[in-house]
């Protein structure tokens, strides 16, 4: 008989944070530390059709990465009256589940379960170094000289993305990588990042346009050998969630853990 309780244990096991030091998301969003668990799916976010289908497949807790209502501190106290937001919340009423939110816990543990995820989806986990120094993991993947134009498709290879966002030459020659899944493509945290641990290029999930980006066209304009290519929050960290299930799978057998992935959020016209 495995609880809920249980799976956060094993978790916390897996990813040994103290969530103790600083204010932290995660937590149960719904349902009790008690319920017996019959099934786990694993996804980058808790989507009315993740739900959907984690019924479909029997499992009654879905561990999300981001948050089902559309802020980052959660919460439906704002959107209690709004008739998507109540929908959704109705159905996992109605089918008894139980949502745990782990965003924090494997990005504050060392290595990065998401950065080090989005490494191993592009063969690269094996060659990063010693990373820049920072509040975040931030490694430093130092790869045998290739094009930024090779690089690109080996990307959009690796991520199963018909295009991806770029600034910078295709000819630049690339030798020093940075790795900034999620939202920590924003100017505060990628311009140093980029400057500090010379990298040549970044690759980023996403951050404001006016940022990072107007830097390193800057940058480009000036004659510096940099670029940036974006690839969406989703597609930077669905491949950690999908380690931390394949984990989890591990520690919790005979209770079936499935990974759940998403259709990209955008579609391009």
């Amino acid at each position: 008989m495995t609880t809920v309780r249980d799976i956060v244990h094993h978790l916390e096991f897996l990813m040994p944070w103290s969530n103790g030091e600083c204010e932290t998301v995660d937590q149960l969003v719904f349902g009790g530390l008690e319920d017996l668990v019959h099934g786990v799916a694993v996804t980058f976010i808790a989507s009315y059709e993740v739900l959907q289908e984690a019924v479909q497949q029997g499992a009654n807790l879905i561990i999300s990465h981001e948050g089902l209502f559309y802020q980052h501190m959660g919460g439906l106290d704002a959107l209690n009256q709004d008739p998507v937001c109540s929908e959704k919340l109705e159905y996992i009423v109605k089918n008894n589940l139980a949502v745990y939110r782990l965003h924090d816990r494997p990005h504050r543990t060392r290595p990065d379960w998401i950065v080090q995820g989005m490494a191993k989806r592009l063969g690269w986990r094996d060659m990063m170094g010693d990373g820049y120094r920072t509040f975040f993991d931030a490694p430093i993947v130092q790869l045998p000289p290739v094009s930024l134009g090779q690089l690109i498709n080996q990307i959009k290879k690796s991520f199963c993305l018909s295009q991806v966002r770029v600034v910078g030459h295709s000819a630049l020659n690339c030798r020093r990588v940075g790795l900034l899944p999620g939202y920590r493509g924003g100017g505060a945290a990628a311009i140093p990042y980029l400057r500090q641990a010379d990298l040549d290029v970044i690759i980023v999930g996403e951050g404001p346009e006016w940022e990072t980006a107007e830097y390193v066209r800057d940058a480009v304009a000036m004659g510096h050998a940099k670029a940036m290519v974006v690839i969406g929050h989703q597609q930077s960290e669905e491949a950690g969630m999908e380690m931390i299930a394949d984990s989890l799978r591990d520690l919790v057998a005979p209770i079936p853990v499935r990974f759940i992935p998403l259709y990209p959020v955008f579609r391009v016209l």
